[in-house]
């Protein structure tokens, strides 16, 4: 038990960047999964031997412009949702169970990202809200972007605020974080 509160109270007094680190290890996971989906509608669309019945029903009419903005986005998407679960997570300073609170937030950000009911059902004027929101990155336009229903002028405007969006987080995640640690006691260590 020792050990493991010691390399607990190590992890709180390492740096950013070891967080950091962890963030970018995520991305190129996530990019190097998109690679190989990639890959594979590619074998089905070049003979369609694998899987002829699938075949009929892939599309791929992106443009190399909206194809490196879907890989710039669901490198961004990664990011925010490391950084919002990351500051989600540090609930668990000032509570006992977070447990709860996760679960919350899991539906709440699955509500708000298209991903239960896509936004196009919700009013013309919250849709607009939705999307300055970092959890349309998630689903909603990268979903708009392979089925080229944004124009890549609107798509990069949209990639700037999200951008903005995890430099915010960074800065929430920094306060939090040493407010947290400053908050932190062992029991029975």
């Amino acid at each position: 038990m020792q050990k493991y509160l010691y390399s607990f109270r190590m992890y709180l007094l390492t740096s950013f960047q070891y967080r950091f680190d962890t963030v970018l290890e995520l991305i190129m996971s996530n990019i190097s999964m998109f690679i190989t989906i990639i890959f594979w509608i590619l074998i089905y669309r070049s003979n369609g031997m694998i899987a002829p019945f699938f075949a009929q029903y892939l599309t791929w009419d992106l443009s190399v412009h909206s194809a490196i903005l879907l890989v710039i986005y669901l490198a961004t998407a990664t990011v925010i949702s490391h950084l919002m679960w990351s500051l989600l997570g540090m609930v668990a300073f000032w509570l006992e169970q977070a447990q709860a609170v996760m679960w919350s937030f899991a539906v709440i950000l699955n509500f708000l990202s298209g991903m239960f009911m896509p936004l196009d059902f919700f009013p013309g004027w919250s849709v607009r809200v939705l999307e300055l929101m970092p959890f349309a990155a998630f689903s909603y336009i990268p979903a708009k972007l392979y089925m080229n229903q944004i124009s890549p002028a609107e798509s990069v405007n949209l990639l700037i605020v999200y951008i903005m969006w995890i430099f915010v987080l960074m800065a929430l995640n920094l306060a939090v974080w040493r407010a947290g640690v400053k908050k932190y006691s062992a029991i029975g260590g």
